[in-house]
């Protein structure tokens, strides 16, 4: 009987140990086979069991959790080690490194191991000093940083002071993105050899001159191909448009520009008049040419003769001088349009509030182009012999310094109907057939009556000079 018991114990105490143990292994002495996990553990009825022993499967127990998340044991048999183990999660040697934070996103660092450095982690992308204001060619930057394209560079020379580009050799990429210009390739002024992208001068972004603050509206011909010109948004004072004036010279400044949709229901670049009964350019016009091969630019310096021309409104133009009243009616008529009559300019000028001037019913000075002290044709000539009053026609007197401005330049000369500069600037032929020009010229609003009031009618309508222009009107 006692053989049979001491038998019986060995088996209780290493019945694993049989042919028929699902361990892969004999047991040591002081552990025994666990039918579950298939692993050879502590016999708590021989050993010490620092969590207490199980007196029904003879087991040491198991910690209720993970008790140490660094020792790469599965302290409480859960099937799970350390930070693998949610008993772990919060624990410091388990919480994953995150690239995050102003300090963390700048110290060029891979701070959580995954290969992207500071901005470029998807972790710093909503941190401030990794939010970029999306850019294109001709935003303003202190550096290439700045500008968020592939392959942009930064002309943070003296010339254009920070502003996105990229090189070109002839041509420049445009963008879907919404609210950037076209682009244009032209010839960096600080290295004939190099070209740079910059932006055409677009009138849906920047009504009133084409361009952004600080640049103005300047043709230039494409870098590797002169026969193409476009006018271009440069920084102010870049060109330098006070160089010798040649009478054989044919300058166009006006290549490029187009009519902005009209107002109101009214044909491109027009607006109603201040009563409503008619349409009218917003702007001093200018011209292009009709052509067999189609529409050209038409120098604004020059008396059109005998060409077929056609009138255009638009704003950062130079406005058609040297035109006779035939000629400004020929022009508007190919435009759809026609010549005002009086009782319609004087209601686009005068507006809503039927005022003296443009913007009411005080004279002010500076407002309008209406002032220039030394008359330019005694500048030209540098004389006032007589002889110089029958070169009126001269093309150089308008491409002098302080004659006429670009349409829209003066943005406080307006109406209250929405009409630029019908005080000063040019003088404007209207349908008088027995000649009539209104609204004075850059020198003079006041000798023949004061500012929407002035009518000069000493000429016929075959009469044209340097401050001779115009603008049309539509039936609406």
């Amino acid at each position: 009987m006692k053989k049979y018991f001491v038998v019986l114990l060995i088996f209780l105490i290493s019945g694993c140990e049989s042919t028929d143990s699902p361990c892969p292994q004999k047991c040591e002495y002081g552990y025994i086979c666990n039918t579950e996990s298939h692993q050879c553990v502590a016999d708590c009825r021989l050993l010490e069991c620092p969590y207490g022993c199980d007196a029904y499967s003879g087991l040491c127990n198991s910690p209720a959790e993970e008790t140490d998340c660094a020792d790469n044991i599965d302290n409480d048999n859960d099937g799970y080690t350390d930070c693998d183990d949610t008993d772990c999660d919060g624990i410091n040697d388990c919480i994953a490194p995150v690239e995050t934070g102003p300090v963390l996103c700048t110290n060029m660092i891979d701070d959580d191991g995954d290969s992207l450095i500071d901005c470029l982690d998807p972790d710093c992308f909503e941190i401030d000093v990794c939010i970029q204001e999306e850019t294109w060619i001709g935003s303003e930057c202190s550096d290439a940083s700045g500008c968020s394209y592939e392959d942009s560079i930064c002309l943070d020379d003296e010339i254009f002071s920070g502003m996105c580009s990229l090189e070109c050799t002839q041509y420049c990429p445009d963008t879907d993105k919404e609210g950037f210009p076209i682009t244009f390739c032209v010839e960096y002024p600080l290295d004939s050899n190099s070209g740079k992208c910059v932006t055409r001068c677009d009138y849906s972004l920047f009504p009133e001159l084409g361009c952004g603050d600080g640049y103005e509206c300047v043709l230039q011909s494409r870098f590797n191909d002169p026969s193409v010109s476009v006018s271009v948004c440069l920084p102010l004072g870049m060109i330098d448009e006070e160089g010798e004036c040649l009478e054989t010279d044919v300058p166009m400044p006006n290549s490029g520009i187009t009519s902005p949709a009209g107002i109101d229901g009214c044909p491109s670049g027009m607006a109603p008049i201040a009563d409503g009964t008619a349409c009218m350019d917003r702007w001093e016009a200018h011209l292009v040419e009709i052509t067999e091969t189609g529409e050209v630019p038409f120098s604004p310096y020059f008396n059109p003769g005998t060409g077929v021309m056609k009138a255009v409104s638009a704003p950062g133009a130079v406005p058609q001088g040297y035109i006779n009243q035939i000629q400004a009616g020929s022009a508007c008529e190919n435009a759809g349009k026609r010549l005002c009559t009086d009782s319609e300019w004087l209601n686009g000028c005068r507006g809503s509030a039927n005022s003296i001037y443009p913007y009411g019913n005080t004279r002010m000075d500076g407002i309008c182009n209406d002032a220039r002290s030394l008359h330019p044709v005694v500048e030209l000539f540098g004389t006032s012999d007589s002889w110089i009053w029958s070169e009126l026609d001269h093309p150089c007197i308008n491409q002098q310094h302080d004659t006429v401005d670009k349409t829209g330049a003066n943005i406080q000369c307006i109406s209250t109907s929405g009409h630029y500069d019908t005080m000063g600037n040019l003088h404007e032929w209207t349908a008088d057939p027995n000649g009539t020009f209104r609204g004075g010229y850059y020198v003079d609003t006041v000798i023949n009556g004061e500012g929407c009031l002035y009518a000069t009618t000493a000429h016929n309508v075959y009469h044209f000079d340097y401050s001779t222009g115009f603008r049309c009107c539509a039936d609406r």
